[in-house]
């Protein structure tokens, strides 16, 4: 019975299934672009990272985070291969194989491409 009665209230009320209709907007009120950039001023509050080279690192093996995040299982189901990728971090160390593009520095200035935190 209950059920009769909901499918003849929701067949008889007007409202159900009506779309409503799109927001207008007021092309005055929008805000002009701008840089982009963080609402407060930033600071760096550190020395810039020093790196450190290992002379002959042992590539038999695989690197720690590797082993942490299983990859090797990861790469059962994809490899990445024409996937575009962006990262967002401290700055990059530009290499051969990964052609990079540079973004922003709030803290330094610059095209984001200087590497101050050796995350590379």
């Amino acid at each position: 019975m209950l059920l009769a009665v909901l499918t003849v209230a929701a067949l008889t009320n007007p409202a159900v299934g009506l779309a409503i209709p799109p927001p207008t907007v007021d092309p005055a009120l929008v805000p002009p672009d701008t840089t982009p950039g963080p609402e407060q001023a930033m600071r760096q509050s550190n020395a810039c990272a020093q790196t450190v080279a290992v002379p002959e690192p042992d590539i038999s093996v695989p690197a720690a985070g590797f082993v942490m995040l299983n990859i090797s299982r990861a790469w059962q189901y994809s490899t990445g291969n024409g996937v575009p990728v962006a990262v967002i971090d401290t700055g990059v160390n530009p290499s051969p194989r990964l052609p990079v593009l540079g973004g922003g520095d709030y803290i330094n200035g610059g095209d984001g491409l200087t590497d101050c935190d050796a995350h590379g």
